[in-house]
């Protein structure tokens, strides 16, 4: 199979969820991989998932951006660089965003104003993609019920996403449900406008790790997508 063959092979599978219950991506290694990877938030669980999984499973360098760089620093070598700072500093981002290729946010707190710092220092460092952790219940696509027992977070998840969907960038949009600790991989997707499924039930963040890795050693899958990841 041509190599342009195999890339739509590939990439029509992926969006079917065909490849969602594998536990590595090394699969994609040959594709295209991104040269830089920026994690904002990168002591939280899934990003030291995902953290781990990109540097065993590809070549690819990482600059990891956190409040305090120490806890992090048995990550250090020459393929990790540690950046402290904060989401609300947009002079500690725009350091951090010098040459990279892709920004991973994982965040919490004022999502609103980091969404903005963000989008402005990417437009300011010409830097274009941007994968962003956010929550079900975004566009009210859960039950009611759902939405009461997401309601004390929700609306700085609604506030970030609409800037992110208003920007210029080439963002890609997770909504996880309920997480888990549970070692396995094992989800499903829906898109923007479709019902989220089995919102009951926990995904693992095994799982979304899963899904962000396979987007950092494919960056042009999903982009300018808002994806809802569910355990089927």
């Amino acid at each position: 199979m041509k190599e342009s063959s195999r890339r739509k092979f590939l990439g029509k599978m992926l969006a079917l969820g065909a490849f969602a219950s594998l536990g590595s991506t090394k699969l994609f290694a040959n594709l295209n991989e991104a040269k830089t990877i920026l994690i904002l938030g990168a002591n939280g669980r899934i990003a030291r998932l995902v953290s781990d999984r990109l540097l065993k499973e590809s070549k690819v360098n990482l600059r990891l951006f956190l409040r305090k760089a120490s806890r992090l620093n048995e990550l250090k070598s020459a393929r990790v660089e540690l950046f402290e700072g904060d989401a609300s500093d947009e002079k500690a981002l725009e350091q951090a965003m010098q040459g990279v290729d892709i920004v991973y946010a994982n965040l919490s707190g004022d999502l609103e104003l980091y969404a903005q710092n963000i989008i402005t220092t990417m437009q300011n460092t010409n830097t274009k993609r941007l994968i962003w952790i956010s929550s079900v219940g975004v566009y009210n696509e859960v039950s009611e019920y759902e939405l009461r027992r997401l309601s004390p977070w929700l609306g700085e998840h609604k506030k970030s996403v609409e800037l992110i969907e208003a920007s210029k960038l080439d963002y890609t949009i997770i909504r996880p449900g309920w997480l888990s600790n549970e070692n396995s991989i094992n989800y499903a997707l829906t898109q923007k406008g479709q019902d989220f499924i089995n919102p009951e039930k926990y995904i693992s963040r095994a799982s979304v790790a899963d899904l962000i890795v396979k987007i950092c050693l494919d960056p042009k899958l999903y982009i300018r997508a808002s994806l809802g990841i569910h355990k089927p």
